[in-house]
């Protein structure tokens, strides 16, 4: 990039205008996602809290009965921050880029070397930050980046849980299957697959030849597919606005070393000649 220091002054007030606007489309996405995580993690303590209510036993007994949930606190047991992480840095990063933005307006303003060099070390900090978040955002859906507890309820234990008690957050072939106990009288609605996209023989309609499971029918799903589009829901807004905003960021230092380095002596903005 090549421009003169009176026009890379222009350029880094602007650009550092649109990077407030960004920041605050941060924290608005980070927001909107992190309710999104909140209110499933809310629905399974709620889920656990009905559930453990309605079992006549112990509540040791109870928890042992109730895949992902503690019947002493009626809390879940799955690691719910998974859900929330990204769109909690993802506000961070929004509130630190208002931040560096107005010390970038007043350092393009004052030409002061001080806080030019101050800024581009702050802007090169928010840049590794939104980064490091974009791409951790960006693999949420990677089930292999699971917390092994989380994996092992959905995958030996995912036909004791009602996953029709969640139906806001997943497709109808989450919960189109059911599954009935008659000792205790439930009746669980579930995946009609196993975790690893196999096909589960008491539900010969989603059974593919090669033995898989047939997803390509609606009423056809396996857990594992269920939670990576949940995750998707949480962590995809999070990595698209982190990364696409990368390039303007890279714009601001370049833009603040043109302006730093005409304050030296016989510069554009040397204030001692």
């Amino acid at each position: 990039l090549s421009c003169g220091p009176k026009s890379a002054r222009r350029s880094l007030i602007i650009v550092n205008i649109a990077l407030a606007a960004l920041g605050l489309i941060f924290i608005i996405v980070g927001g909107v996602s992190l309710q999104y995580g909140s209110s499933f993690r809310t629905m399974l303590n709620t889920y656990c809290h009905e559930e453990c209510e309605e079992q006549s036993c112990h509540e040791t007994a109870c928890s042992a009965a109730i895949p992902s949930c503690d019947c002493q606190s009626s809390l879940t047991t799955v690691p719910t921050y998974f859900f929330t992480a990204p769109a909690a840095g993802l506000i961070s990063v929004g509130v630190f880029s208002l931040v560096v933005s107005v010390v970038g307006c007043y350092a393009a303003i004052r030409v002061k070397a001080a806080w030019l060099c101050g800024y581009i070390i702050a802007v090169l900090l928010v840049l590794t930050l939104q980064f490091s978040f974009g791409v951790a955002a960006a693999t949420v859906p990677n089930l292999d980046k699971l917390p092994g507890k989380m994996q092992d309820i959905f995958e030996k234990e995912y036909k004791e849980i009602d996953w029709m008690y969640f139906k806001d957050f997943f497709p109808e072939g989450c919960y189109a299957t059911q599954t009935s106990y008659p000792l205790s009288g439930n009746v669980m609605h579930h995946p009609a697959c196993m975790w690893n996209a196999t096909c589960d023989r008491k539900f010969p309609q989603c059974c593919a030849k090669d033995g898989s499971c047939d997803e390509s029918k609606p009423i056809c799903k396996a857990p594992s597919t269920c939670i990576a589009r949940l995750l998707s829901g949480v962590g995809t807004p999070v990595a698209v606005v982190s990364l696409l905003t990368l390039a303007l960021e890279w714009f601001a230092v370049t833009f603040a070393c043109v302006i730093r380095r005409e304050t030296r002596a016989g510069g554009v903005f040397d204030k001692s000649s």
